[in-house]
Protein backbone atom coordinates (compact mmCIF):
# COMPACT_ATOMS: atom_id res chain seq x y z
CA UNK A 1 0.00 0.00 0.00
CA UNK A 2 2.88 2.35 0.76
CA UNK A 3 4.51 1.68 -2.60
CA UNK A 4 1.55 1.55 -4.99
CA UNK A 5 -0.99 3.81 -3.24
CA UNK A 6 -3.96 1.79 -4.49
CA UNK A 7 -7.47 3.13 -4.72
CA UNK A 8 -10.53 1.13 -3.88
CA UNK A 9 -13.11 2.40 -6.33
CA UNK A 10 -15.94 0.10 -7.36
CA UNK A 11 -14.79 -0.14 -10.99
CA UNK A 12 -11.49 -1.83 -10.03
CA UNK A 13 -12.80 -5.01 -8.41
CA UNK A 14 -11.92 -7.18 -11.43
CA UNK A 15 -8.32 -5.90 -11.52
CA UNK A 16 -8.04 -6.58 -7.78
CA UNK A 17 -9.30 -10.13 -8.24
CA UNK A 18 -6.87 -10.69 -11.11
CA UNK A 19 -4.02 -9.48 -8.87
CA UNK A 20 -5.06 -11.79 -6.04
CA UNK A 21 -5.45 -14.67 -8.45
CA UNK A 22 -2.01 -13.95 -9.85
CA UNK A 23 -0.48 -14.13 -6.39
CA UNK A 24 -2.28 -17.39 -5.66
CA UNK A 25 -1.14 -18.92 -8.95
CA UNK A 26 2.45 -17.73 -8.38
CA UNK A 27 2.51 -19.43 -4.98
CA UNK A 28 1.14 -22.62 -6.50
CA UNK A 29 3.71 -22.45 -9.33
CA UNK A 30 6.62 -22.06 -6.90
CA UNK A 31 5.40 -25.09 -4.95
CA UNK A 32 5.08 -27.14 -8.15
CA UNK A 33 8.53 -26.10 -9.41
CA UNK A 34 10.05 -27.21 -6.12
CA UNK A 35 8.24 -30.56 -6.26
CA UNK A 36 9.21 -31.14 -9.91
CA UNK A 37 12.82 -30.44 -8.97
CA UNK A 38 12.64 -33.00 -6.17
CA UNK A 39 11.30 -35.52 -8.70
CA UNK A 40 14.37 -34.94 -10.88
CA UNK A 41 12.81 -32.94 -13.70
CA UNK A 42 15.40 -30.76 -15.47
CA UNK A 43 14.96 -27.01 -15.15
CA UNK A 44 14.85 -26.46 -18.91
CA UNK A 45 11.88 -28.83 -19.27
CA UNK A 46 9.90 -27.07 -16.55
CA UNK A 47 10.60 -23.67 -18.12
CA UNK A 48 9.79 -24.94 -21.63
CA UNK A 49 6.35 -26.15 -20.61
CA UNK A 50 5.72 -23.08 -18.48
CA UNK A 51 6.47 -20.76 -21.39
CA UNK A 52 4.54 -22.90 -23.88
CA UNK A 53 1.38 -23.02 -21.79
CA UNK A 54 1.67 -19.36 -20.74
CA UNK A 55 2.18 -18.29 -24.37
CA UNK A 56 -0.82 -20.22 -25.65
CA UNK A 57 -3.10 -18.99 -22.84
CA UNK A 58 -1.75 -15.44 -23.16
CA UNK A 59 -2.38 -15.46 -26.91
CA UNK A 60 -5.96 -16.66 -26.42
CA UNK A 61 -6.50 -13.97 -23.75
CA UNK A 62 -5.16 -11.27 -26.10
CA UNK A 63 -7.30 -12.40 -29.01
CA UNK A 64 -10.47 -12.50 -26.92
CA UNK A 65 -9.85 -9.41 -24.83
CA UNK A 66 -9.78 -5.75 -25.74
CA UNK A 67 -6.66 -3.82 -26.63
CA UNK A 68 -4.82 -6.31 -28.84
CA UNK A 69 -2.27 -4.61 -31.05
CA UNK A 70 -0.52 -6.50 -33.83
CA UNK A 71 3.23 -7.04 -33.84
CA UNK A 72 5.26 -4.46 -35.76
CA UNK A 73 8.92 -3.70 -36.40
CA UNK A 74 8.91 -1.19 -33.56
CA UNK A 75 7.57 -3.69 -31.03
CA UNK A 76 9.36 -6.85 -32.21
CA UNK A 77 12.79 -6.21 -30.66
CA UNK A 78 11.58 -5.00 -27.26
CA UNK A 79 9.16 -7.94 -27.10
CA UNK A 80 11.92 -10.36 -28.06
CA UNK A 81 14.19 -8.84 -25.39
CA UNK A 82 11.51 -9.22 -22.73
CA UNK A 83 10.94 -12.82 -23.79
CA UNK A 84 14.62 -13.77 -23.71
CA UNK A 85 15.24 -12.03 -20.37
CA UNK A 86 12.08 -13.63 -18.95
CA UNK A 87 13.14 -17.06 -20.15
CA UNK A 88 16.64 -16.71 -18.68
CA UNK A 89 15.24 -15.38 -15.41
CA UNK A 90 12.77 -18.24 -15.22
CA UNK A 91 15.53 -20.79 -15.89
CA UNK A 92 17.66 -19.36 -13.09
CA UNK A 93 14.72 -19.06 -10.72
CA UNK A 94 13.55 -22.61 -11.44
CA UNK A 95 17.04 -23.92 -10.76
CA UNK A 96 17.26 -21.90 -7.54
CA UNK A 97 13.91 -23.22 -6.26
CA UNK A 98 14.92 -26.75 -7.24
CA UNK A 99 18.32 -26.75 -5.51
CA UNK A 100 18.03 -24.06 -2.84
CA UNK A 101 15.98 -23.27 0.23
CA UNK A 102 12.65 -21.97 -1.02
CA UNK A 103 12.25 -19.23 1.61
CA UNK A 104 15.76 -17.92 0.99
CA UNK A 105 15.19 -17.92 -2.76
CA UNK A 106 11.84 -16.18 -2.29
CA UNK A 107 13.46 -13.50 -0.15
CA UNK A 108 15.86 -12.72 -3.00
CA UNK A 109 12.86 -12.56 -5.36
CA UNK A 110 11.55 -9.63 -3.30
CA UNK A 111 14.55 -7.65 -4.51
CA UNK A 112 12.79 -7.35 -7.89
CA UNK A 113 10.92 -4.42 -6.34
CA UNK A 114 14.22 -2.67 -5.63
CA UNK A 115 15.62 -3.44 -9.07
CA UNK A 116 12.49 -2.23 -10.86
CA UNK A 117 12.52 1.03 -8.91
CA UNK A 118 16.21 1.57 -9.62
CA UNK A 119 15.71 0.86 -13.32
CA UNK A 120 12.75 3.26 -13.37
CA UNK A 121 14.92 5.95 -11.84
CA UNK A 122 17.84 5.25 -14.19
CA UNK A 123 15.93 4.82 -17.46
CA UNK A 124 12.89 7.06 -17.03
CA UNK A 125 13.84 9.48 -14.29
CA UNK A 126 11.16 8.22 -11.89
CA UNK A 127 11.24 9.88 -8.48
CA UNK A 128 11.37 7.82 -5.31
CA UNK A 129 9.37 9.06 -2.34
CA UNK A 130 10.06 8.48 1.32
CA UNK A 131 7.03 6.19 1.52
CA UNK A 132 8.45 4.23 -1.45
CA UNK A 133 11.78 3.73 0.33
CA UNK A 134 9.96 2.66 3.49
CA UNK A 135 7.80 0.25 1.48
CA UNK A 136 10.84 -1.34 -0.16
CA UNK A 137 12.54 -1.75 3.20
CA UNK A 138 9.39 -3.43 4.58
CA UNK A 139 9.11 -5.77 1.58
CA UNK A 140 12.75 -6.84 1.58
CA UNK A 141 12.88 -7.00 5.39
CA UNK A 142 9.81 -9.24 5.51
CA UNK A 143 11.38 -11.53 2.95
CA UNK A 144 14.59 -11.76 4.98
CA UNK A 145 12.62 -12.48 8.17
CA UNK A 146 10.70 -15.25 6.39
CA UNK A 147 13.96 -16.77 5.13
CA UNK A 148 15.58 -16.72 8.58
CA UNK A 149 12.67 -18.55 10.18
Amino acid sequence: MLLLHPTFSSDQWLAGLVGLGSGLCAGFAVFQVRELGKMGEPSWKVVFWFFTIASVLGFVWLMLGPGFSPLSRDTLWPLLGVGICGMLGQLFMTRAYKDGRKYLVASFAYLTVVFSVLLGMLLWGDALSVSGILAMLLIVGSGILAAVR
